[in-house]
C-alpha cells in the first residue's frame, strides 16, 4: 500500500514542474491530455497546488478538470471549478479570462439543463472573447452558445456552430470542429422537429 507521504510527495513534483521545469511540463500537459477521466482529476488537481502558476495556466488546468468532471457526471463540482475560474478571471480583468471562464460555466449549465443562465454566461463569453480577438476563445464561446440555446433558437444556433466550424477548421483544430460538427447535427434535427413533421403522412 503507498503511504499517503509518497503520494503527496509526488503530487508536489508534478505540481511543481508545471511552472518550474519545461521539459517536465511538456511530459505532464501529454499526460494531462491522454489521461482518462478520474487520473485527470488527480493529475490537474496536483498541478493546481503550484503556487508558481500563471493566471493563464490556473485557468487553462481548472478548464481540463471542468471538462474531465462533466465526463464522469461530477457536475455540481464541475459547477464549483467553473465558478472558481471566473472569479479568477475577474480578479485578472483581462478579456481572454473571462471568455474562457464564462465558456466553461456556460457548458456546466448547459449539462445542468439551465439553459436560461447558460445562454447568458454564453453570450458573455462570446463578447469578452471578441474583445480578446482570441480566435480559438471565440470559436469556444460561439459553440457554447449554439449548445445552450439549440433547442428553444435552433437558427441562431445553426448560425453560430456554422461560425465556431469555420473557425476550428482555420485554427486546425480537428477535434472541436468534429464537436461543432455533431452540435449542428443537433441542432439540424431540432430545427426539424416541428408539429407539421410530426403529423403522419399519408403513403406513396
Amino acid at each position: 500500500m503507498k503511504s499517503p507521504g509518497r503520494a503527496r510527495g509526488r503530487g508536489a513534483a508534478v505540481a511543481v514542474s508545471v511552472s518550474a521545469a519545461p521539459g517536465a511540463a511538456r511530459a505532464l500537459r501529454l499526460r494531462i491530455e491522454s489521461a482518462p477521466p478520474r487520473e485527470l482529476v488527480e493529475l490537474v488537481t496536483a498541478a493546481l497546488d503550484d503556487p508558481g502558476l500563471r493566471p493563464a495556466q490556473r485557468l487553462r488546468l481548472l478548464e481540463q478538470r471542468v471538462n474531465a468532471r462533466l465526463m464522469r457526471l461530477e457536475l455540481r463540482d464541475a459547477e464549483a471549478d467553473a465558478q472558481a475560474m471566473l472569479a479568477l478571471a475577474e480578479r485578472t480583468k483581462v478579456d481572454a479570462h473571462r471568455a474562457r471562464a464564462l465558456a466553461s460555466l456556460a457548458h456546466v449549465q448547459t449539462r445542468q439543463e439551465r439553459t436560461t443562465a447558460a445562454s447568458t454566461h454564453a453570450e458573455a463569453a462570446v463578447a469578452a472573447a471578441r474583445r480578446s480577438r482570441r480566435r480559438e476563445l471565440i470559436a469556444l464561446a460561439l459553440l457554447r452558445q449554439a449548445t445552450a440555446g439549440f433547442l428553444t433558437q435552433p437558427q441562431a444556433a445553426a448560425e453560430q456552430t456554422t461560425e465556431a466550424m469555420r473557425r476550428f477548421a482555420a485554427l486546425g483544430d480537428l477535434a472541436q470542429q468534429g464537436h461543432a460538427t455533431r452540435v449542428l447535427a443537433a441542432v439540424r434535427m431540432a430545427e426539424a422537429d416541428t408539429p407539421e413533421h410530426r403529423k403522419p403522412r399519408a403513403p406513396c
